[in-house]
């Protein structure tokens, strides 16, 4: 019960305090804590794996295929059938483990999941633009920068972020690795600063069947999944980010039938991932896995769900998952609760015994 306090007090806790610091009387105060403190806080994860999917509304998260956008007659246009066929049910609950099956099964009976706003569980973004690069820069380093990073414009970060910090961790150094899907990230992580590999959007474009509705010239996710996954089987990272960017790019085309299909292909790489670790003798029983977007998009039709902005209700509302050791299967969270993106550097900190200061400016 203590470490499901602990889980459920972080966020709550941020929530609460302006300032937005992890409680002080379970975290080091130390930026440079090493990582045994984590043993001897009671913490048993050694490993951390993040994995984003660009865009995934809440909505599906919690819902599976949304029936506005199913029968919409601009989805219509594009031939529901097979999307139909595949994902719809009578019940949320049916259509979101059709959609999402290792998420409704093993990630919800032994891990947390938080953004049904359903029930009031809400978790939002601060940014005041509720797009890809001003969000990730929130996920990653602890807080908004909305008078510098305002844009998707490829500039190099000026902010710390927490990627860049366990970098700089004598345990973890030389055991971070970032795999992506958008040639941005190198740029928002600031890899030439960091000191990280990030491996993007620039390598290894190929067509194929499985990305026949992505535009041109970006790197499909199973191309980034794959190198990032034989990654960790043959490196054996010690934190390992993996950025998928399909979910929101076929929101932007409005194939919402495709775009469950990229959200199915999501939850096949969660499932084949945690298989993996928890079969290897290194990663079973030592690893947390953190799964979040990093914005929402609009609803109601076809033409407001292609689009997110900071004027575009749902915009700004996002969802996470926290698998692993130190986390109480609380499975789907239905406590009314205001989260907020910019904790998100600070628990995958905390994970590894570690505290993080978000805000750091460069």
């Amino acid at each position: 019960m203590r470490k499901a306090l602990i889980v459920i007090g972080l966020f709550m806790f941020f929530a609460a305090k302006k300032n937005a610091q992890i409680l002080t009387d379970t975290v080091s105060k130390s930026i440079g804590t090493p990582l045994p403190n984590a043993a001897s806080r009671g913490l048993t994860t050694r490993y951390l794996f993040i994995v984003t999917t660009d865009g995934f509304r809440w909505q599906e998260m919690f819902g599976g295929a949304d029936s506005v956008l199913l029968f919409d007659p601009a989805s219509q246009a594009l031939n529901t059938s097979a999307a139909t066929a595949k994902f719809w049910a009578a019940t949320p609950e049916t259509r979101r483990h059709a959609l999402l099956p290792f998420l409704w099964s093993t990630f919800a009976r032994d891990g947390q999941l938080y953004g049904n706003r359903s029930y009031g569980n809400k978790m939002d973004v601060t940014n005041w633009w509720a797009f890809s690069y001003p969000g990730y820069n929130e996920m990653f380093t602890g807080r908004s920068d909305n008078l510098r990073i305002f844009s998707n414009k490829k500039i190099y970060n000026p902010n710390q972020n927490v990627l860049e910090f366990f970098q700089k961790q004598p345990p973890l150094r030389g055991k971070v690795a970032v795999f992506t899907s958008w040639d941005a990230f190198p740029y928002i992580l600031n890899a030439r600063r960091a000191g990280i590999p990030v491996s993007s959007g620039k390598e290894n474009r190929r067509p194929g069947t499985h990305n026949l509705h992505l535009p041109q010239g970006r790197l499909d996710d199973p191309f980034t999944w794959t190198a990032g996954f034989n990654y960790v089987r043959e490196q054996r990272p010690h934190v390992i980010y993996i950025a998928l960017n399909a979910t929101d790019l076929l929101g932007h085309t409005g194939h919402y039938p495709a775009y469950l299909d990229a959200a199915h292909r999501f939850d096949e790489y969660l499932g084949q991932l945690w298989t993996y670790i928890q079969q290897d003798s290194m990663y079973r029983n030592k690893s947390t896995l953190l799964i979040t977007t990093d914005h929402g998009r609009g609803g109601g039709t076809v033409r407001r769900w292609m689009e997110h902005n900071r004027h575009l209700s749902g915009s700004k509302h996002i969802w996470l998952g926290i698998l692993g050791p130190d986390t109480p299967p609380l499975g789907e969270v239905r406590a009314p609760m205001q989260l907020w993106q910019k904790q998100f550097a600070q628990t995958a900190a905390y994970f590894l015994g570690l505290k993080f200061h978000r805000g750091q400016k460069r």
